[in-house]
């Protein structure tokens, strides 16, 4: 142990001077020499950074001065099996120095060549920048130890920033260079320190080794940090969470009144400074939810006018809203075109969304508002994204696309999912025969060893069945069983899709595969395939459960790491760390299955937590947001806010809508 440990501070401290030549360098942190990516140079090294001196950016390495005399240096040392570095920034100069924005960089390897390369030495770097109480958890994405965690303990942090985003830096597959913010005197929010002649502030932070969650806790609680954790982080106007906060000395039993909607910040002291939690304040769901299905109907549905030739294709449709301009988004225009805001693709999840809305309304005998108006988009969908023989297209100009996609196999379970919903809404068989029709044109074109988001097992075995035929309804649980077989036989080596690896192609087909046990469970008790995929999902959980952390925040417990959602989705177009991103609730409803599949409740638990923490994307006037950047800057623009174009959000009131019984 010892000389491993002393391999690790030998590799980081040549890491902080600057040097390449180390072994496991492509494990750990990322080759800051250019040869693993070339925009990944010197100046991000670990230990190296940024800040404000007196308002104007500067970069610093360690133990290099700058002109106006400071100087940032780094001292090292083993205690036991963990290394202790500190920081310390002094003004050597003759002026006063006013330091903010303090960033320090943390390279840690999170990015995503291939699926292989990934489970073996990639990390899932999950971040609580959260003042005395901060750290760094690094699970390999494998989920087999050893993993790196890195804890706060003197100083704290404030923040985080991602730098090196872009189209031609890695795209989707790259996540950027870790920057971690520093908040001088511990209490997040105090970003600057002025300097002197002669004086210095220092902060420090330790790593150590450790074999998972429950052993990075107990690890830092044994090196004098704290943890913070709560079975729910979001709870509704007037109720009451209970948290816990663990230190060396004890268990304190905290309470937090919900006061308001919204993100809700609890400080909490530790040290000499300051840490909190993270709560979420909401309404009842089928509140939420009415909120935001009235601003669809009113901002959200495409009526187009008489001699608008492009628009009749689009009439009915659901289209996307710019929030900051107060406008509707129509995607057809040459100025608007891109394929992630068309009438298509992700905009069937706020149809859908409403059509479950619409379900549970009528269960309580409500006004069927919204019936009409859903049968409308039907025939738009019917009529414009799919041919008479269900073939679905990206979009209503099908062949003569302007973004230039024409089909993606994507669609083919959300326009499903859409005729499942309206089969079970109106009665009608219409609606089943078009949501059968579609899954078997899906599998005919191949689609086998697609890894399918959101495909509706449960529902469209069942509706086959009360409307079509049995035999309609075998022939899809025999679809769905060659598909399972895909999957089992390609084992965790996933392939790449539209990103080489990422939590919506493993989250979803360990779902699928959940999902599918229970029907068979249930219609076939004693099929071939129930042992070997209940085998195959408890190997492979692990790896799900590596994407999603363990922070005390309604934006990051459970809430899988992705980072380009807000690019490609939303406008502005923002790279960065996307918590929450509604393709979260994935892995919640992967949690739920698994939960029953397997009878641990504490997964159904977790798989609340996530769809309840997804409703950060709506505001409480129903607005939707296609996603939160979390981190404070991102190449180096302020971020932390929700995104204002209202886009492809509603799969997550979709979910939640789902499973409103189980939520309530």
């Amino acid at each position: 142990m010892r000389k491993k440990v002393i391999l690790l501070f030998m590799f980081l401290l040549v890491v902080v001077r600057g040097k390449a030549d180390v072994v496991n360098i492509n494990d750990w942190v990322m080759a800051t020499d250019g040869s693993q990516y070339p925009w990944v140079t010197e100046k991000y090294r670990w230990g190296a950074g940024r800040m404000k001196v007196n308002g104007t950016l500067a970069e610093y390495s360690p133990d290099v001065p700058l002109e106006n005399g400071l100087i940032v240096r780094v001292a090292q040392k083993i205690v036991g099996d963990d290394l202790i570095e500190t920081y310390t920034f002094s003004n050597e100069g003759r002026e006063t120095l006013q330091l903010s924005d303090i960033e320090v960089n943390t390279p840690l390897n999170d990015n995503y060549p291939n699926a292989e390369t990934c489970l073996a030495n990639r990390f899932h770097a999950h971040i609580w920048a959260a003042g005395t109480a901060g750290y760094v958890n690094a699970i390999r994405m494998g989920a087999k130890a050893p993993h790196l965690g890195l804890m706060m303990v003197k100083g704290g942090l404030d923040g985080y920033s991602i730098h090196e985003r872009g189209g031609a830096k890695g795209s989707s597959n790259f996540r950027g260079v870790i920057a971690l913010n520093i908040t001088p005197d511990g209490i997040p929010g105090h970003s600057s320190i002025t300097l002197r002649k002669g004086q210095s502030f220092s902060f420090s932070w330790r790593l150590f080794e450790h074999k998972g969650w429950e052993d990075f806790y107990a690890k830092m609680i044994e090196r004098g940090g704290m943890q913070v954790n709560a079975k729910r982080y979001v709870g509704k106007l007037g109720s009451v969470l209970t948290y816990e906060v663990k230190t060396s000395k004890g268990i304190k039993t905290k309470q937090y009144t919900i006061d308001r909607v919204g993100d809700i910040r609890v400080p909490i002291k530790f040290r000499k400074g300051e840490t909190y939690i993270e709560l979420l304040g909401v309404r009842e769901g089928m509140e939420i939810a009415t909120r935001r299905a009235d601003f669809i109907l009113n901002h959200q549905i495409y009526h187009a006018a008489e001699g608008d030739e492009a628009g009749m294709k689009r009439d009915g449709a659901i289209l996307p809203y710019d929030n900051a301009i107060e406008k509707i988004h129509c995607n057809w225009e040459q100025e608007n075109n891109w394929s992630d805001a068309n009438e298509g693709r992700e905009r069937l999840g706020s149809a859908t969304f409403l059509a479950y809305l619409a379900y549970q309304q009528k269960k309580e005998g409500k006004e069927e508002h919204l019936t009409p108006v859903l049968r409308k988009y039907a025939s738009f969908v019917r009529t414009h994204l799919q041919d008479e023989d269900f073939r679905t297209w990206t979009d209503a100009d099908k062949e003569n696309s302007p973004s230039g996609q024409k089909t993606r196999f994507y669609n083919y379970p959300w326009v499903a999912h859409f005729y499942c919903v309206m089969a079970m809404l109106t009665g009608e068989k219409e609606y089943a025969e078009w949501a059968c029709g579609t899954i078997l044109k899906c599998y005919a074109h191949g689609g086998y060893k697609f890894y399918y988001i959101d495909m509706p097992v449960t529902e469209s075995v069942t509706i086959a069945e009360q409307m079509c035929s049995k035999e309609m309804a075998d022939q899809l649980l025999a679809e769905y069983c060659k598909q399972a077989e895909a999957y089992m036989a390609t084992g965790l080596n996933f392939p790449k899709q539209e990103v080489n690896y990422e939590q919506s192609i493993v989250a979803p087909s360990v779902s699928f595969l959940c999902e599918l046990a229970l029907v068979l469970k249930s219609r076939q008790p004693s099929h071939p395939l129930l042992p070997e995929i209940i085998s195959y999902v408890k190997e492979t959980m692990p790896v799900v459960e590596a994407f999603g952390g363990q922070q005390p925040s309604s934006h990051l417990n459970d809430i899988s790491i992705r980072h380009w959602d807000g690019f490609w989705f939303g406008r502005p177009q923002q790279w960065g760390d996307t918590f929450p991103h509604y393709w979260s609730c994935v892995t919640g409803e992967c949690f739920m299955y698994f939960g029953r599949l397997t009878g641990d409740e504490d997964y159904e638990r977790r798989a609340v937590n996530i769809l309840w923490g997804n409703m950060s994307l709506f505001t409480d006037d129903g607005r939707g947001g296609a996603a939160f950047i979390y981190p404070t800057r991102v190449n180096e623009k302020a971020c932390h806010g929700l995104n204002p174009f209202a886009n492809d959000q509603d799969n997550a009131l979709m979910y939640l809508m789902k499973w409103i019984d189980e939520l309530e």
